[in-house]
């Protein structure tokens, strides 16, 4: 998420609690996502909700401070962009849960600080190698995370991106639990909870988690009114970032 640049002391709501045109300071710090290394120059554009200005520049610490001026619920989109680093779409929402996680953490800081990372092509490149998959050009990539009720990952998650006909789409791999490489021979995530999906064509995408005994939420994803399901933006030649929360018992 981001806004105009500015700060405020804190975010204000409405008398039930509810976010209402709020104004909320925002610490953006951009890292790269092997080395931890600041990105400098990174341009950070807000694609969902439209807002202005659209586009900021991560100064020489990997770092934005901006505000998001009158905040309303709604899906959020970033992208980042890099001579260096793949194109990285961050997908989010901004919903109830999310605006009192925020409150209380200005209610002890002055910005709510939220980290994002990015990866080069190479990167990218040697990563999905690990899982026998070769990246094809004009395609995207996505990376999600399983993540448990008490945020560890999540293991034994299936999960399959599936176009507007209901078919399969992309190569399905997940991360080994014992380092940071793929392991074509799983069928479902690893302790990691992490799922890479590459040669995915531009568009928009269902992923859906199957899971034998929890139930799945959007946490930095997009929302859905159905458990289990989020929407995924793919642009060609880029890599699209989320979580999902699973934490209760499978209906």
């Amino acid at each position: 998420t981001t806004g105009t640049t500015g700060t405020t002391d804190s975010a204000e709501a409405d008398d039930s609690g509810e976010a209402d045109g709020v104004s909320i300071p925002l610490r953006l710090t951009f890292s790269d996502g092997v080395t931890g290394v600041p990105i400098a120059d990174a341009e950070f554009c807000a694609v969902l909700p439209a807002i202005e200005p659209a586009c900021q520049t991560s100064d020489a610490a990997g770092m934005i401070e901006t505000t998001w001026e009158t905040a309303e619920y709604t899906d959020v989109l970033s992208r980042l962009t890099h001579p260096d680093y793949l194109t990285m779409l961050y997908t989010g929402r901004y919903e109830q849960d999310v605006h009192d996680g925020w409150t209380t953490a200005l209610e002890s800081n002055d910005a709510v600080s939220i980290g994002y990372i990015a990866f080069t092509p190479a990167m990218a490149a040697g990563y999905i190698s690990t899982g026998d998959v070769t990246i094809e050009a004009g395609t995207g990539m996505a990376l999600y995370w399983m993540v448990s009720a008490d945020e560890s990952s999540l293991e034994g998650a299936v999960i399959t991106l599936e176009d507007a006909s209901g078919a399969a789409v992309g190569d399905v791999r997940y991360q080994s639990g014992a380092g940071v490489t793929l392991d074509p021979t799983l069928t479902a995530t690893s302790t990691a909870g992490v799922t890479a999906i590459a040669n995915i064509p531009p568009g928009e995408y269902t992923l859906r988690v199957t899971h034998d005994s929890l139930t799945c939420l959007p946490g930095f994803a997009f929302s859905s009114e159905i458990p289990n399901v989020t929407t995924v933006p793919v642009e060609a030649d880029s890599q699209t970032i989320g979580n999902l929360f699973c934490g209760t018992a499978a209906e």
